[in-house]
């Protein structure tokens, strides 16, 4: 079990999205949580493209990892979101994104945020894993990828050799 399982759960996992561009996606994934409480979807939306401004969450390989402190956040949340096209995402490798794995944080988050963001980085360089969460057909094959860290390699449009 990984530790982003912990925070990740079914309705936060969104496939298909059919979002085309980033400021549509924050939106999307700010609505996502409104229903945390004593959060407004405003204020997530603004701590994604508060962190968005200092550098890019892109990764490369067509995800990214969106993710930014919320103030009057009490708990960690997570969620993924597949979109239905690629988006520009200014991602170091130049490909756009398909794939988002969105975390919140509380805004005084400390070493646990950053091991979060660590396994995530670890796990997604991973080609077999990524083909996994780029070709799933459900949120439960998704969520199982991530419970397990381990995926069976199903080719996708957006792999390159690693």
């Amino acid at each position: 079990m990984n530790l982003i399982t912990q925070y990740l759960h079914s309705n936060h996992i969104v496939l298909n999205a059919p979002h085309t561009n980033k400021k549509r996606s924050f939106k999307a994934i700010a609505d996502l949580f409104s229903d945390l409480d004593g959060v407004s979807s405003q204020a997530v939306y603004q701590a994604l493209t508060n962190r968005e401004r200092m550098e890019s969450t892109g990764l490369g390989y067509g995800v990214a990892i969106p993710h930014g402190r919320v103030q009057g956040l009490n708990n960690t949340v997570c969620a993924i979101m597949r979109l239905s096209t690629a988006i520009e995402f200014e991602a170091p490798d130049n490909l756009p994104v398909q794939l988002m794995i969105i975390l919140l944080v509380p805004e005084h988050a400390g070493q646990a945020h950053l091991d979060l963001l660590s396994e995530l980085a670890t796990l997604l360089s991973s080609r077999d894993f990524r083909s996994v969460l780029f070709n799933a057909a459900t949120d439960t094959e998704i969520y199982r990828a991530f419970l397990t860290g381990q995926a069976k390699s199903i080719a996708s449009p957006l792999d390159t050799d690693v």
